[in-house]
């Protein structure tokens, strides 16, 4: 339950409740819904910055997307490699 709760503080859906793959979660392991978590950029950034143990977080905005993006539950709806590292965080600034 512990690590359901994190997964879902830090956006990390959990199967059959992300975007793509609708359903419920079974009971073994609770009933939650997205409606209950905030998920938006700003309670991302805040929950990874209380956890960074040098209280950091991010550089940019670029560094939080391109984290939120692979840390998708599902592997098919993860960025891949190649999208990855065209991903406008690994791309020059003007």
């Amino acid at each position: 339950m512990v690590q359901l709760r994190s997964y879902m503080e830090l956006c990390i859906l959990v199967p059959g409740i992300s975007s793509q793959h609708h359903g419920s979660v079974g009971p073994e392991q609770g009933q939650f819904g997205l409606a209950s978590w905030k998920c938006s950029e700003e309670s991302f950034a805040h929950q990874v910055k209380i956890r960074d143990p040098l209280k950091l977080g991010f550089p940019n905005i670029w560094a939080l997307r391109l984290a939120r993006q692979l840390l998708v539950w599902h592997p098919e709806d993860r960025l891949s490699v190649d999208e990855a590292l065209n991903h406008p965080y690994f791309q020059e600034a003007p």
